[in-house]
This record gives structure tokens, sequence and C-alpha cells, in this order.
């Protein structure tokens, strides 16, 4: 917590110049909209008869101007431009406008914030490693620690000792451990050269002595000081007796080596994904669907079996307490118990049976133990949940701040008359008391996210920060006069600044810094994986593998030389279509077109689309040229570079295409099916990877980053998947009615 206060101390003063930036920023395109639009919201939005009312975000003085530049900052922009193209009748150069606000001052400024924020946690981070080289220095190590790390190195030893000792047994026979077992100190030294136990002295024997006792202490600990011993088993079948003496070790060694085959844990994760799919199918149209029903019932009795036969394989190969040291297998136990209760209470005609089948949607987190990807995307995030904490609760301080500040300054303000779900004037109704006496009690509401209480307050606030739905809750806070009185239009404009130092302080800064302390402790596992040798934080080790060869790959690519050719003309094909400006006329022609594919829009005149079509085989015949131009002058070795294969797959799909559009009109093929192959021609616009050097880095790292991001995204789609699935358990048989509805 220290450190986080410290690294928040730090961000102040660059805080303070982004401030300033964004403000200088704002300010600027707010004095330009106004200067641009004021004129024409005006003329459109005049006090004659007859026309709409001047909307509450507008032009018409720097204020409003401000604020509507901040809430297109916020990422609120559509329904502005929407509105701001009716006033100029739909003339389309407000776009530009717009969309540079939005890349300036989102994209550009705003994202600064993380930049800051980032600064700060690596020179903390500095600071820290500084710090605990000092302290290691003095040697100011806590008394605390030290014997911590002395137990750990002990039951270290006591656990690889138990480990070679059952390792060893296996190689023995069931009546040798059985005489191992009666007789454990017996030749023990007959395997040292020139060893003879009558020849020791005392010391050897008493040291012998100890190994002996050590040795059968970490075997009665290893299984949890049985009470039987390797005597109790019978001669014809060991495991009759006790399957979890030392005299059966071969039996489980054989049971783990089932279930840590790949081909087990294939099956298993197999159906795991398929006992996922089928809680998808229970959903409020099940009980219509008799044979879906029954199908389902029978499939989940099957999943149930397996994956108990599966806990108790590994509880046999693994044993009962090594089983449950990895909190993976007390999630699988966890949702074997929730599918076995589940069943038998719907056999059993519980009542609870709607809440335990919402917590079988909690079965596909075993794919998560099975799938090493998403296991350590998992384990990452884990890993960041101290700081997260912290984090969390300097954010709620902030947010408590304002909460008291919004119940101070808005409390019991956001009542209103309402009359058929539409908001009385305060001209009609200035009051409570009025409200009442013409429309009834009914009559007088609130809104659902007000102030009135520092809970409703913080709710109010997380809408805010987060954009959904925050309009209403601004204007409401705007229109508000004092308790029991009718809200009237923007009496309270100062409310707007609260407003904006919330999401500037609550929002901007705030969230940034949860997601600047994910991203820092992610810096942190990379730092640490590189200092062991490896490549990736999120990546299995096969993946690492193949990052490692698709790298070594792309550094030591073979780059196979074409010789000139003899001949005069091809030799100056072969020039031409190496020269580099030759190169830089292709790339232009590429970027024609791609404007000229964008040109093409629905109900254009005969005269535009017989220009395109023109356009397209202009196009179409400089490409053939220049793929014969390379064939000829390259030879053979034109169709060795897989970059000269698509070009020559691109000029065919070309020339099919303009053959489709002349036999389109006469084909008795579905048309849309032939319009399908026009669409190749967008993949010309790829050929310019080929020759932007920055575009083919930002693939390289792209490609690289795909492992990562599967393991990431496959986690991100399972989780949407169980709150799916809680939802359906849990919501699906709540009335249509309001806002809830089939739109």
């Amino acid at each position: 917590m220290k450190a986080l206060i410290d690294i928040i101390a730090e961000s102040i003063s660059g805080l303070v110049y982004l401030s300033i930036i964004l403000a200088v920023v704002i300010y600027t395109l707010s004095v330009i909209g106004m200067n641009l639009f004021k004129p024409l919201y005006e003329k459109y939005y005049d006090d004659t008869p007859g026309t709409p009312d001047m909307p509450r975000w507008n032009y018409r003085d720097f204020y409003h101007s401000f604020i509507l530049l901040f809430r297109i900052l916020c990422g609120e922009w559509i329904e502005l431009l929407y509105e701001t193209l009716e006033v100029t009748q739909k003339i389309y150069w407000p776009v530009i406008f717009y969309l540079g606000a939005l890349v300036i001052g989102n994209f550009l400024v705003l994202n600064l914030f993380l930049a800051l924020l980032l600064n700060a946690f690596g020179e903390e981070s500095i600071k820290e490693k500084s710090g605990s080289g000092t302290e290691a220095v003095e040697g100011k190590t806590p008394l605390s620690i030290k014997l911590k790390n002395k137990l750990f190195s002990i039951r270290k030893k006591k656990h690889k000792l138990a480990s070679e000792i059952r390792m060893s047994s296996l190689a023995l026979s069931p009546a040798e451990q059985m005489e191992k077992a009666r007789n454990p100190c017996k030749n023990k030294d007959s395997n040292k050269p020139n060893g003879n136990p009558t020849d020791s002295n005392k010391s050897e024997k008493a040291e012998n002595e100890y190994d002996c006792i050590s040795e059968v202490s970490s075997i009665d600990d290893m299984e949890h000081s049985d009470k039987y011993n390797c005597d109790d088993c019978c001669h014809c079948c060991l495991i009759c007796c006790r399957p979890f003496c030392v005299c059966c070790s071969r039996f489980r060694a054989a049971v783990r080596r089932v279930v840590e085959h790949r081909a087990f844990e294939w099956t298993i994760l197999f159906l795991i994904m398929a006992s996922s799919l089928t809680l998808a199918f229970e959903d409020i149209n099940l009980e219509k669907n008799p044979v879906r029903k029954q199908i389902v019932e029978i499939l989940n009795i099957f999943y149930v079996v397996v994956f108990t036969v599966e806990m108790m394989l590994k509880l046999l190969a693994f044993g009962f307490v090594a089983y449950f040291q990895s909190a993976w297998h007390w999630i699988d136990s966890l949702v074997v118990v929730i599918s076995i209760v589940s069943n038998v209470a719907k056999n059993t005609g519980f009542g609870g049976l709607r809440a335990i089948r919402a917590l079988r949607a909690l079965r596909p987190l075993r794919a998560i133990s099975q799938w090493e990807g998403m296991r350590l995307s998992v384990n990452a995030l884990i890993s960041s949940i101290p700081s997260f904490g912290n984090v969390s609760l300097v954010c709620l301080v902030l947010w408590l701040v304002f909460c008291i500040l919004g119940v101070q300054f808005f409390g019991q303000k956001f009542w209103k008359c309402m009359k058929d779900g539409e908001k009385l004037s305060h001209d009609d109704v200035a009051n409570k008391t009025q409200c009442i006496s013409l429309y009834g009690e009914e009559a007088w509401q609130n809104s659902k996210i007000n102030f009135d209480t520092s809970i409703m307050a913080f709710f109010a606030l997380y809408q805010v920060a987060t954009f959904e739905g925050w309009m209403e809750v601004m204007e409401d806070a705007v229109d508000s006069t004092a308790i029991d009185e009718q809200p009237k239009f923007e009496n309270n404009f100062i409310a707007y600044l609260f407003f904006l130092i919330f999401i500037f302080v609550g929002s901007f800064f705030t969230l940034n810094l949860l997601v600047g302390v994910i991203i820092d402790n992610f810096n942190r596992l990379k730092k640490e994986y590189e200092e062991k040798g490896q490549l990736g934080v999120l990546l299995t080790p096969a993946q690492r593998r193949w990052m490692s060869t698709f790298r070594k790959m792309a550094k030591t690519k073979p780059i196979r030389m074409v010789t000139r050719p003899t001949n005069a003309f091809m030799r100056f094909c072969y020039d031409l279509s190496e020269n580099q400006k030759f190169e830089v006329v292709i790339t232009i022609i590429i970027l024609l077109n791609m404007v000229q594919m964008s040109m093409e829009h629905d109900n254009a005149t005969d005269e535009f689309n017989h220009a395109m079509l023109i356009a397209n085989l202009v196009f179409t015949f400089i490409y053939t040229f220049e793929a014969v131009l390379k064939i000829i002058g390259t030879r053979r070795f034109y169709f060795y570079k897989s970059w000269n294969i698509f070009d020559f797959v691109i000029v065919v799909f070309a020339w099919l295409g303009i053959l489709i559009d002349q036999i389109m009109e006469n084909s008795v093929i579905d048309p849309s099916i032939l319009r399908s192959f026009r669409v190749f021609r967008v993949a010309r616009i790829l050929r310019i990877i080929q020759m932007a050097k920055g575009i083919r880095r930002l693939l390289y790292t792209l490609i690289c980053s795909l492992p990562a991001l599967i393991n990431i995204g496959t986690l991100l789609l399972l989780i949407i998947y169980i709150y799916g699935v809680v939802g359906v358990a849990m919501f699906g048989y709540i009335r249509r009615h309001g806002t809830l509805n089939d739109q």
C-alpha cells in the first residue's frame, strides 16, 4: 500500500501537466466547434412555432460546447454527430471534426494517463529492487523469514527422500517389497565396494541405524501412519487388504501412468467441453421437448459417472493428501460433488433445485485445470490480486469521498412528477404537493439511480465511471432544484463540474491505475521468466518451442538468389521489375485502387458504374502486366516467393470476377453467390504489406502474440459462457415487462 501511495504521489506532477494539456485541447476544440456550428444551430432551432426545441447538447455558447466536447472525449459521440448532421442538412464535413476530436482527445491525450502511470510503476519497481538489495547486503533478514526458510528446506528434503524411497520400491517385486518393509536396514551397504558390515566401526553403525530410522519414518509419513503392515497382505493378492500400502505401489504407479497419459487428459478435456455444451441446451424450452430433455438427463448422468471415476482414479494414484494439495483438484472435486448433489436432488424432488442447477455452471471451470494455457493465464491473474486489492482500496476511498459529496449535493432531489411515463414541466407542476393533488401519489416518482444514500450514490458513480447510462444521471443532477420540488431544465448547470471532476479522477485516473497494476505485474512476471531463459509468461512449453522455432525461421530464412538473365529482353524485364522506382509506382497504384474500391455505393448511376468497371479493368491490366513482367524476368524463380504466388492468385481471381460480372445477368445461378467472388479484389490491399516494413513488423508481432492471445481469449470466452449459463438458470423464467422485453 505504501508503494502504491508513493506511485500516486509521484504521478501528481505529471497528472497536473496532463490535465492542463487536456483542458487546452478541449478548450481549442470547443471554440472551433462553437464558431463552426453555433450559427447553424441557432438557424435550425429558432423560436418560430413548429420547430423543435434546442437540444441539451449544443454549441450555442462556450459552456455547452465545452461539455459537449468532453462528452465526445468520453466516447459518447455518435448521437451528437447525427444531430449535427441534421442541423447541417446532412453535409458530411462535420464527420471530420468529430473524428478528429475523438482521435486527438480520446485516443491520444487520455491514453497518456496510462503511459504516465506505467512510467511511475516502472520507477517504483526499480526502487523496490534496489531497496531489497540493500537489505540483503545489510543482512537485515527477519527471524520469521529465516525460520520459514529453514522449515521449508527440511520439508523439501523429507519429501525428496520419501520420493526416492517410493521410486526405488517401484523397481522391486511385491515379495522384495515385503522383505524390505520387514527389514529396511538389511544389506544396506552390500553394494559398496570392499564394504563389510562386520568391519565397520560404531559410528558407522550408528549412522546406518539413523538412516534406517529416517527411511522408516519417511515411509510412515508418506503413507500417513497407516496401522497395517505388509505382513497383513495375502500373498495371492497384494491389493486386497490395503490399496495404499508400499507393497501395492506398482498398482498405484500404473494408475498414475494412466491418469497422466496424454490420451487420458485429452479425453477428459473433450468430455468437459461436451458437458459444458450440454448445459447450453438446458433452457426454458427444455420442458417442451421431451426427447431432448431425456437425452440431456442421460448425458448428465454419464458425465457424473465419468468424472467421479476420474476423481477416484486420481485419488488412488496421487493419494488423498497429495491430491488435495492442488487448488485445481479442489475445483474438480467441488464440481463433481455439485453434479452428484444436483442429480440426487432432482430425483428426490428437493425444493432448492434451481440454485443447485445454477451451481452446475461451474462445470466449465474444470477445463482450466486441463488446459495448460488457460491455467497459466489464471495464475498470472491470481498473482496480481494483492496489488489489485490495494488499488481497489484506494479507489474505494476516493469514490467514498465523491459519494458523500453526491449525497450532500443531490440527496432527495431526483424526485419528479411523472404522467404516462413522461416528466412534466416545471411550469405545469411546481412541487410535490401540486403533483399529488393533481395526479395522485403514484405520479411523484424517484429515479432508479439516485444519491439518496451512500450505497445508491456508489452505484450512480459506478454507472457514470463506466459511461453506461450516465447521461440520465447527469441530466437529473443538472435539472435538480430542491427537495420536494419539480426539476427544471438546466437549473443547476454547475452540477456538470462535479461529474467532470469525478470522471477525471474516478475514471480516467483510478481505473487506469487498475490497468497499470495488471500491466506492471505482467512485466514483472515477464522479467522473471526471461531471467529463467523462457520466452513468455502466458505460454505453455509447447507454445514456447513454437515461438522459438518461428523466430529462428524468421531470422534465418534463406534468400534464394535469382540470376540475371542473359537474354536482352528478359534482362530488361528483370531490371525493370527489380527497380525501386517500379515498386513505388506499384504501391501508388495499389493505394489508388483502394480509393476506387471505396467509392462504390448503392443507387449509383449507370455512368458511375461504367466508370468503375473501366477503372477495375485498368487496374487489373496493370497487375497482369506486373505479373507477366516478373515471370519473364525471374522465370521459374517467380513462384519460389510466397508474395509472388499471392499476387498471381489475386490476378487470377480479378479476371474471374470480371468474367462473372459479364455473365451475371444471363446466369441461372444466384447472383449473390457469383458476386461473392468480387470480394477477392479487396485482397489487393494486402499487397501493400509486402512493401511496408513497418506493417510487416506489426504483422510479425501479431503472429508472435497469437498463442498468448488464444490463451487469454479462451479464458474470456469461458467466463462469458459460465455467466451465460448462470443467467439462464437464475433469470430465464422472469416475466417480460418494462425494459425487459423482446427488443
